[in-house]
């Protein structure tokens, strides 16, 4: 393997773990805490670290000469292409497939709890709404 072989490699090994983790993100939630040997990180920043990597791995592929990174003029459009493309469709989904939900506005939850001191016995009301 040489090293452009070996750079690519870590690029398809980066872009695995920013799929891994966004998997995870969508199953668990992105405030989700996880355990990684004696500490624990949240979802969000997780992928927010596999995201930063990848763009290492890019960049050094750019500063070798292996793909071009430049913002001009014309990444930009097609940056902006892209965006346009991914929103016409969340909006399609939204609209048509019925797969994106708009969340609605929500009021607090009340809850009610109440104690009672017979038994030391400790009971939840049911949820007001």
């Amino acid at each position: 393997m040489n090293r452009q072989e070996f750079l690519l490699t870590q690029l398809i090994t980066d872009c695995s773990a920013v799929t891994s983790n966004t998997a995870q993100a969508l199953q668990f939630g992105l405030h989700e805490s996880v355990q990684i040997g004696n500490s624990s990180r949240i979802n969000r920043h997780l992928l927010e670290s596999k995201i930063q990597d990848l763009l290492g791995t890019l960049a050094l592929l750019s500063d070798e000469d292996i793909i071009r990174l430049e913002m001009d003029d014309e990444t930009e459009r097609d940056i902006q292409d892209k965006k346009t493309e991914v929103l016409s469709d969340v909006e399609y989904a939204r609209k048509f497939c019925k797969t994106v939900i708009t969340p609605k506005t929500t009021q607090p939850r009340k809850i009610t709890v109440v104690v009672r001191h017979e038994k030391n016995d400790m009971s939840r009301v049911k949820d007001n709404e």
